[in-house]
């Protein structure tokens, strides 16, 4: 087609579609639903965008299961199928074999949530449909998670998957502070609090341990790296809330041999001392511009009064304990496989009303799952994260698996202060970190099997699709 019939084509579908859409606005969604369809199908980094950009919008929208999450959902299900099915093609490859656990650990996630917690929870303890949904949703999205980042890697070249995690841990950031300023009383009208992306810092831990393992890993030292990982902890410090120091942990995941691309000693003490520095200095002047340096210092500083005359005097520790009980009795009651999803737990707050299903406390997963649940979650989670953390023999050590163990840590030092997978971010994290170990694994076998300048048998670089 010539130029100029492509302008007067151009022309014609404007002229026709202008109006279409000025009348009906609902219309755009039929303009835009053939192109983005394609791109879709086509394109594995644009379902990855789509499960990660979608649980951050979505999931601001409305409780319960809204047009706009079902819409996600029937497209998580469609994204699910096409990378299984691709994984049938790229599977052989040898970056992607070390995956192939991964996706075990996926299948007995997904498998345990639709079939066994169905059941038990529909059948047995006679849960609302629409409930179980809603409860289940968040682990389903754990399981389609891991193929879905298998397939984009297979096309995503390691610096738009670094490049993508740093976005997302931006905007997880910023999306944390600003709801949680606004909910202690600063920037948001009385009780309207602005909810544009995922409010979840679970979301940050992968883009934090990845700029600290950037910044420090191997023989690197890049202080802008570090820096960033700085400030994604500062943008959580400046809402006052304790947790975040929690995040510190993934800088000391990420010790260990230098010849294994992680954090010698000498080196972290140095990026240690460094970090807390930035952080010290940061936090009062971001606080003073986006809350209160007062508040938020105050409440910081509290923790360590709160050290001293135990968890149990402060307000939200206090809550934790009774949130403790309360799971433990819960528990008692189903051992086996507890009371199911798509039950509400009792608020902890006593002004507030049972509007959650979980409570931030590790006794919780035994309360909802029981025995048996807790055992097929935890086997499943350790399927999933194994391949990504260990060296495959064909590889040598990958600086992103390096930062998979200090986000793995963080994970593990939340427990006892908030249930880790209970929160849509968890998702996200783990979506995020196997695009990055498998983008640096292809990445890094390309490298192998590229044909070195002056040398001898040619080999081919292994085709990708």
């Amino acid at each position: 087609m010539s130029g100029r019939s492509i302008a007067i084509l151009g022309s014609v579908v404007t002229v026709i579609l202008v109006p279409l859409v000025l009348a009906f606005p609902a219309a755009i969604v039929l303009v835009l639903a053939p192109p983005v369809v394609h791109l879709f199908v086509r394109y594995a980094i644009v379902r990855l965008v789509w499960f990660i950009g979608g649980a951050m919008l979505v999931f601001q929208v409305g409780d319960g299961l809204t047009p706009e999450k079902l819409i996600y959902m029937v497209g998580i299900v469609a994204a699910s199928i096409i990378s299984v099915v691709r994984f049938r093609t790229i599977g052989g490859q040898q970056w992607a074999r070390r995956f192939r656990l991964s996706l075990v650990g996926s299948a007995v996630l997904a498998g345990w949530i639709l079939l066994v917690t169905s059941i038990h929870s529909l059948v047995v303890m006679g849960i609302e449909p629409t409930m179980w949904a809603r409860d289940a949703l968040t682990y389903l999205l754990i399981a389609a998670a891991v193929p879905i980042a298998i397939d984009a890697a297979s096309t995503t070249s390691l610096r738009t998957a670094r490049i993508l995690s740093i976005v997302v841990g931006v905007l997880a950031a910023s999306g944390f502070a600003v709801v949680w300023i606004q909910s202690r009383g600063y920037g948001a009208t009385e009780g309207e609090v602005e909810r544009s992306f995922l409010a979840s810092l679970l979301a940050v831990t992968v883009p934090l341990a990845l700029a600290f393992a950037l910044g420090l890993a191997g023989r690197r030292f890049n202080l802008l790296w570090v820096a960033l990982g700085c400030s994604l902890i500062v943008a959580v410090l400046i809402t006052g809330t304790r947790t975040g120091f929690v995040l510190v942990a993934a800088l000391v995941g990420v010790i260990g041999a230098v010849s294994k691309e992680r954090v010698g000693a000498v080196r972290f003490v140095g990026g240690a001392v460094a970090s807390i520095a930035l952080i010290a200095a940061a936090v009062p002047i971001a606080a003073a511009a986006f809350s209160s340096a007062t508040d938020v210092l105050a409440r910081l500083t509290g923790i360590v009064a709160t050290l001293e005359r135990g968890f149990g005097q402060d307000q939200s520790g206090a809550m934790r304990e009774w949130a403790t009980h309360r799971s433990a009795s819960i528990f008692q009651s189903n051992p086996v496989l507890g009371q199911g999803l798509g039950v509400f737990f009792p608020n902890p707050n006593p002004l507030g009303v049972a509007s959650s299903f979980s409570l931030d406390t590790p006794m919780m997963f035994p309360a909802k799952f029981g025995i048996l649940g807790c055992i097929v979650v935890v086997v499943a989670l350790v399927l999933i994260m194994y391949p990504v953390i260990r060296k495959t023999p064909d590889t040598r050590w990958l600086v992103e698996s390096t930062a998979a163990r200090g986000a793995t840590l963080v994970w593990v030092a939340l427990l006892p202060l908030a249930s880790t997978t209970e929160d849509k971010g968890f998702a996200i994290s783990i979506a995020l970190i196997v695009l990055l170990v498998g983008a640096s694994a292809r990445d890094e076998r390309n490298r192998i099997m590229r044909v070195e300048p002056g040398g001898g048998a040619a080999v081919a670089i292994e085709q990708e699709t």
